[in-house]
């Protein structure tokens, strides 16, 4: 945002690192999606006005705030069915049980681990 590492160490003595960290996302989140016209005066005043305000319960994350947050969730979701799904596929394509020493799935037949290992 800006600050020198004076301003920062005394935001920093000042106001807990929760709220801190909440309102500097806040902040660079406006910046992106409004641009520098969404500040009255400077990013850097409407941060530590905003944390001065909310340390004291006079103000809350903005309504716009929670759908961006929402949408970072929702991202942060994505990867994670995408692993659940990659971990089932890969547990139908290696599944195997020993039949008569080859190894071979619940169908009868060699399984693509079994091909793999044998393109080695």
């Amino acid at each position: 945002l800006g600050f020198d590492l004076g301003a920062a160490i005394g935001l920093s003595r000042r106001y807990p690192t929760r709220l801190l960290e909440e309102w500097v996302d806040i902040t660079q989140a406006a910046r992106e999606r409004f641009g520098h016209e969404f500040f009255k005066k400077s990013p850097m005043a409407f941060f530590v006005d905003s944390v001065s305000k909310a340390h004291k319960g006079r103000r809350t994350p903005p309504d716009w705030w929670h759908e961006v947050r929402k949408q970072e969730l929702s991202q942060a979701e994505l990867p994670a069915k995408s692993k659940n799904v990659f971990e089932q596929i890969r547990n139908e394509l290696f599944r195997d049980t020993a039949v008569d020493g080859a190894i071979q799935d619940t169908s009868g037949l060699i399984s693509t681990a079994c091909v793999l290992k044998a393109i080695r």
